[in-house]
């Protein structure tokens, strides 16, 4: 009996699990730009919590917070546009993500494969970053010297209060009827 793989086609099995390999490297990399565009976006997008602002360790939401209802939601619009309008092609996604597999599953391990392919990724969400600093910036140049002295105002209370304690929203809420 001849091997079948003597004429130099691969066996489908082989092309199967390569398909499904490259299906499910799209999806993790898909699954990682939604992570980062979603932390972004949740951070300017994200009510003022009942309870009072943000810790102040948390910039993004120290800003967030500092901002209307409204701008924040125009931001996040803003910004979600952008990020979809630049973001890299799904090919180039997929390459990244396969030399970062490659590098993981190298022998000997590669460890500077790693490091770009993570510095790439790194450089992905500082880009985005840079878009959400971008549009807080003109918003705030947009901003009446009053609107400007009371986002000043509530950035203020937001980096001034101490972390909030853990605790049921029950014993919180004597602090939310507090807030003016």
């Amino acid at each position: 009996m001849s091997d079948p793989r003597s004429n130099g086609t691969p066996e489908a099995p082989t092309r199967k699990r390569s398909r499904t390999a490259v299906r499910l490297l799209l999806f993790v990399s898909l699954a990682a730009n939604l992570a980062v565009a979603g932390m972004v976006a949740g951070a300017l997008l994200k009510h003022p919590p009942k309870d009072g602002p943000p810790r102040p360790d948390r910039f993004g939401d120290v800003f967030s917070y500092a901002l209307t209802h409204d701008d924040r939601r125009e931001i996040g619009r803003e910004m979600m546009r952008e990020i979809r309008a630049n973001r890299p092609e799904r090919d180039a996604l997929k390459a990244e993500f396969q030399r970062i597999l490659t590098a993981l599953r190298a022998d000997p391990y590669d460890s500077t494969s790693l490091e770009t392919g993570l510095s790439n990724q790194m450089n992905e969400a500082i880009r985005r970053q840079e878009i959400g600093q971008r549009l807080l910036l003109q918003r705030i140049t947009q901003m009446s010297p009053a609107e400007r002295a009371a986002f000043a105002d509530r950035l203020e209370e937001g980096l001034n209060r101490p972390p909030r304690e853990r605790g049921s929203k029950k014993d919180r809420a004597g602090e939310a009827e507090k807030r003016p």
